[in-house]
């Protein structure tokens, strides 16, 4: 909340772009704004939950509802807003205070994981080295749909058929021949 106004400062009614005097807020519930990326936007549900932190209260776990969602893809993001719906009875957490939120959606349809060591980062992007039929690497550009971790949700350039080098050296390149060792048991 704010005073814009001291005793004795002139006061104009009905000016456009006026100062308000006074600012109210009710903060008992907290409203958070996320931006979700449009490729996980398919799966919301109205009423799933969130949970989120705030730096001032380390250690400290808050939950939020769903409340809202501006199904509308802003053009210049790729970002849908959502609206979550935080109790603050207690009154810990600031209005406009920065959070970090966390939520759970499930994997997308046909959704290919990849273990994050075989992740490369080159000029064009992440990528992946795979082996070809005729064991060569052939090194494929992908889309991280997701970070999981200790494993990444590709979004797209890997098939269910490709053959994903794990922990690939940084010297590996496109065409280097390789040999395929026995598994172990």
């Amino acid at each position: 909340t704010t005073r814009a106004v001291d005793v004795g400062a002139l006061v104009l009614v009905g000016t456009p772009g006026a100062t308000p005097l006074f600012t109210v807020s009710d903060q008992k519930k907290l409203r958070i704004y996320v931006r979700l990326p449009q490729t996980d936007s398919a799966a919301l549900s109205p009423g799933m939950t969130a949970t989120f932190t705030v730096p001032e209260l380390p250690g400290r776990e808050f939950t939020a509802t769903l409340a809202a969602n501006a199904n509308a893809v802003a053009s210049a993001s790729g970002t849908q807003l959502l609206q979550f719906q935080a109790d603050n009875a207690e009154g810990l957490i600031r209005p406009g205070s920065y959070a970090e939120v966390r939520f759970t959606l499930p994997p997308g349809k046909n959704a290919l994981h990849v273990p994050a060591t075989a992740l490369m980062f080159r000029d064009q992007g992440p990528v992946v080295a795979t082996v070809d039929d005729s064991n060569h690497v052939r090194i494929k550009v992908i889309s991280i749909r997701r970070d999981l971790g200790t494993a990444v949700e590709v979004g797209s350039g890997l098939s269910l058929k490709d053959r994903v080098i794990d922990n690939p050296p940084d010297a590996i390149r496109d065409g280097d021949p390789v040999r395929i060792g026995e598994t172990e048991s």
